[in-house]
């Protein structure tokens, strides 16, 4: 139940249709198309997942490279060279534009996966250049790369707005939200690996209820009812889903999990924020992730003036994360 991307595809489960959808976009490409593909899903909906599962059946039959983007921001256009060199191997090249031109002379057909581009600006005004070079360095090699990348959804929703974002791809796979069915076949496929057992607790709510018909076998009504909660709070994102598992789980009684049935949300928090920490927490949803130096760039402010507001914001998460442990408790 580690929140990262699955490594063992017995687990891989509910985005069949992308996998087909990533083949015709292939297929296309190895036609003749151009190839430049993103896929575009909330942080911890499978991005890095779906990829794990396609490149073993998709794309096999050519060199196959991935780069994943931590780096410096705002990121420079030599940041990005080093980058992009490390897949292509080409140590002759000193620049993008010498890459680029060797890429085009040697027409070596291979598939590179970039991703997180969000990483590649920073939302200040000079801060798109990297990204503005990197989106031209694809297009101009798109006929011998196939190039697979990620976004975040709602860097992709602003990048939208103010590049244009979805021009520059052929294709755009946006991650579905899953069902519930999904999430409940997904959270057991996994709990059966572990070998334990599972009881599911009663809550006063479902204790005095007398919703539940009295044919009905009294742990499959709770967990019926637990996962319709679950698949609510978690709006069809797996990762959501996986954590509000593990903070339901009370005790291990006799290599049995207890799981409760009540999952409390509480949100008083995003009602006592200032408007520099909600436009702080705007940012961190276009950027994924902000240390002070970036938030500096973005705000403006001094780097004492980031730093108070970020360890505000910090110590306000902790309290949170405590509070939510003592309920769980």
């Amino acid at each position: 139940f580690r929140v990262e991307a699955l490594a063992d595809q017995r687990f891989f489960e509910g985005q069949e249709t992308h996998l087909a959808a990533l083949k015709t976009s292939f297929d296309a490409w190895r036609n003749g198309e151009p190839g430049m593909t993103i896929i575009v899903g909330e942080k911890g909906s499978g991005r890095t997942s779906l990829i794990n599962a396609a490149s073993p059946k998709l794309y096999n039959q050519l060199p196959f490279f991935r780069i994943n983007l931590v780096m410096q921001r705002p990121a420079s256009e030599e940041t990005l060279f080093r980058a992009l060199n490390e897949a292509f191997k080409m140590p002759e090249a000193s620049n993008l534009n010498d890459l680029e031109q060797q890429i085009l002379f040697k027409k070596e057909r291979k598939i590179i996966c970039l991703e997180d581009i969000q990483y590649l600006f920073l939302r200040t005004v000079d801060g798109f250049e990297t990204l503005e070079r990197f989106l031209l360095f694809m297009s101009r090699t798109c006929g011998t790369v196939y190039w697979l990348n990620t976004c975040t959804l709602y860097s992709w929703r602003y990048l939208e707005k103010t590049l244009g974002l979805s021009k520059f791809f052929q294709q755009s796979h946006f991650l579905d939200r899953l069902s519930r069915e999904t999430i409940e076949t997904i959270i057991l496929k996994r709990h059966r690996v572990s070998g334990y057992g599972l009881r599911f607790e009663a809550s006063e709510t479902h204790s005095t209820s007398k919703k539940q018909p009295k044919w009905v076998n009294p742990q499959d009504f709770l967990k019926t009812s637990f996962f319709n909660r679950l698949a609510s709070l978690a709006d069809g994102n797996i990762s959501v889903a996986l954590l509000f598992w593990l903070t339901a789980i009370q005790k291990i009684e006799n290599h049995t999990l207890i799981i409760s049935s009540d999952l409390k949300v509480d949100l008083s928090t995003l009602f006592r924020i200032s408007s520099d920490e909600l436009f702080t927490l705007a940012a961190l949803l276009h950027h994924e992730r902000l240390n002070t130096e970036e938030h500096v760039w973005i705000f403006r402010l001094e780097a004492q003036q980031s730093l108070m507001l970020l360890d505000r914001m910090e110590k306000k998460r902790n309290y949170c994360a405590n509070a939510r442990s003592s309920l769980s408790n």
